[in-house]
């Protein structure tokens, strides 16, 4: 679910702001750590859920805007009178994000029972994204974006729990450094 506006501050430039939050399910896993098989005895199962929410600002350049279309109040995403067969646009945007994620270890040999426990929670970061868009007049589109960006604070628990490990252990420690890539390019009529 999301939601998002824009707003035209100038003929060519447009100022933007998004919301987005996803949530993609649980899955769980077995794992016997690389054990031939299962019946070797020692499994643990593994909990993934992806979830989060994603906001965005941002700040586009449109080159195929033409004076009259704007000035006949055209919507922005409607395509302008063109003045040639193609029309582009590029933009920047800026996001923040902030995540948590944990991973538990249960005993192979007592089922329900956790052994460890690691949860990195307040992994916030910053990211900057570049994004690009041309379109011809036969309907043929290329669109695409990449942006790259760094974890710059959170927290990693340590967590071992009896009767695995005596006496019970926590440990904190923070979490200042990591990275981020990503990107995508789509083509279509």
């Amino acid at each position: 679910a999301g939601m998002g506006l824009e707003y035209r501050i100038a003929p060519h430039w447009s100022v933007k702001g998004e919301y987005l939050y996803y949530d993609l399910g649980k899955r769980s896993l077995v794992s016997s750590f690389g054990f031939p098989t299962p019946s070797s005895g020692y499994q643990s199962q593994f909990d993934f859920a992806t979830r989060g929410s994603l906001a965005r600002i941002g700040i586009n350049y449109r080159w195929d805007d033409t004076p009259v279309a704007v000035a006949a109040g055209m919507p922005l995403k409607a395509r302008p009178v063109a003045l040639s067969l193609w029309q582009l646009e590029v933009g920047a945007r800026y996001f923040y994000s902030s995540g948590r994620t944990r991973y538990r270890l249960g005993d192979p040999f007592n089922a329900g029972q956790l052994n460890s426990q690691l949860t990195y929670k307040a992994l916030d970061s910053n990211a900057g994204e570049g994004f690009g868009r041309i379109d011809h007049s036969s309907g043929v589109f290329a669109k695409g974006f990449a942006g790259a960006g760094n974890i710059f604070k959170g927290t990693n628990t340590d967590e071992d729990f009896p009767p695995a490990s005596f006496p019970y252990s926590k440990t904190v420690a923070s979490v200042n450094n990591g990275s981020l890539w990503y990107g995508t390019i789509d083509a279509g009529y």
